[in-house]
């Protein structure tokens, strides 16, 4: 009588109910597992116009940084929201300069230089603006693209 032996690779070699066995052990583990408390949310704040598709909000490529003192987050407009997580502080939005007949786009996070004393000296962050050309002879060529490194001072 040949007996089956396990292997991680195909766990449906096993037979006669060794299968079952390893399923409900795995199970067992799981149920005696422990468990953190519930987290609790110490705050949350809804972006003015997020909650649409075309309203500012945070997508894939946006970022949300936290230093000891602040709370960085950019959006997909190029706004950059800064919270002071000190007690009452208000949070300051910084918008992406206009760029006349320009769609501005953020697909970065933000960097945050930090001085000698420990301190942050600014916040860095990329935008994109798009705007169309009516000067170009080639439809490759129809969407002009630049950017901007924009430095914030905290």
């Amino acid at each position: 009588m040949q007996q089956s032996t396990f292997t991680m690779r195909n766990p449906l070699l096993l037979k006669e109910g060794k299968l079952f066995i390893t399923i409900a052990l795995v199970l067992v583990q799981f149920l005696n597992a422990e468990y953190l408390d519930e987290p609790v949310a110490l705050w949350s704040y809804q972006l003015p116009g997020s909650g649409t598709l075309a309203g500012p909000g945070l997508r894939k490529e946006n970022a949300v940084v936290a230093t000891e003192e602040h709370l960085f987050v950019t959006t997909d407009v190029g706004d950059l929201y800064m919270f002071p997580l000190a007690e009452g502080a208000k949070e300051k939005l910084v918008k992406a300069p206009n760029i006349f007949g320009a769609s501005t786009e953020c697909h970065s996070g933000v960097s945050i230089s930090y001085g000698n004393n420990g301190e942050v000296n600014f916040a860095v962050y990329a935008v994109q603006y798009s705007s169309v050309s009516l000067e170009s002879e080639s439809k490759d060529d129809f969407v002009e693209k630049t950017s901007r490194v924009i430095a914030v001072n905290v």
